[in-house]
């Protein structure tokens, strides 16, 4: 535990080196989930919907906070260290790999939350944002949903981009990747207002539990028994991910050349 609190603390101080491109970076992805709530403000206004307007404020001012901690970015780094043969010194430390990578994504999220909180307190306010979690139950729901969420989306990154030890390039999955988290985790389009099928399919596979489950067990939209289910899928999903990390990780080693380095 001391050696991971010490590689945060170097992460956390290397993030703030770069802290105006962070800002500036993540005041950008703001403006896609700001833009949806007044789209669909527009079209609660004129047609029926599964949820409300004050509903579609509180969904998408929880994807710009849930979002931030339920985003991962360490694959494509990893994809890339691979076939250059710069995981090759982090295999002589100490600490797992791994580790690097958790510091570095834990460090980040959190100075990206300090600088969310002022800007989703402001629309919040201007919104007349309310919180609708009236229990114990569902508050405990709520936030370890949120922890199972950033940890399965996290681990699915650092899989793909384990890729690399066999695959010369990977960006094809991960812009098919992509392509099923805009579809299916409800970041663009919330799953309550996509056609049936759609929401029978996202309730199977493991996208839904990376944003919108969190976000559902928030607005009240989930009984007891629904929200049980829900996050038995998700630690489901999470087991699978890390036996596929496991897998990955042990085999790609053997497969690992270091390339380049």
């Amino acid at each position: 535990m001391k050696k991971y609190l010490s590689y945060l603390r170097i992460y956390l101080l290397e993030t703030l080196t770069y802290r105006g491109d962070l800002l500036l970076f993540t005041l950008s992805g703001v403006a896609q989930p700001v833009i949806n709530i007044f789209i669909w403000l527009s079209i609660s206004g004129s047609a029926t919907t599964p949820l409300t307007k004050i509903e579609f404020i509180q969904y998408f001012i929880l994807v710009i906070l849930i979002g931030t901690w339920t985003s991962a970015w360490a694959g494509q780094f990893i994809s890339a260290d691979i076939r250059l043969g710069k995981i090759s010194p982090h295999l002589l430390k100490p600490v797992p790999f791994i580790y690097h990578q958790i510091a570095n994504n834990l460090g980040e999220k959190i100075i990206k939350t300090i600088y969310l909180l002022p800007f989703a307190v402001f629309l919040a306010q201007s919104f007349n944002f309310k919180i609708p979690l009236t229990d114990h139950f569902h508050v405990a729901s709520f936030l370890l949903a949120i922890i199972i969420s950033t940890l399965l989306l996290f681990i699915v990154d650092v899989c793909i981009g384990f890729g690399a030890f066999w695959l010369d390039d990977t960006t094809a999955i991960f812009e098919f990747f992509g392509i099923c988290m805009f579809f299916f985790s409800g970041k663009f389009i919330p799953l309550a207002i996509m056609p049936k099928l759609a929401q029978q399919i996202s309730e199977v596979l493991p996208f839904r539990y990376m944003l919108s489950f969190p976000i559902e067990i928030f607005l009240g939209k989930l009984s007891e028994k629904e929200t049980l289910k829900g996050l038995t899928i998700q630690v489901l999903w999470l087991i699978v991910a890390l036996s596929i990390y496991k897998l990955s990780w042990s085999n790609g080693l053997k497969r690992y050349s270091a390339s380049g380095a």
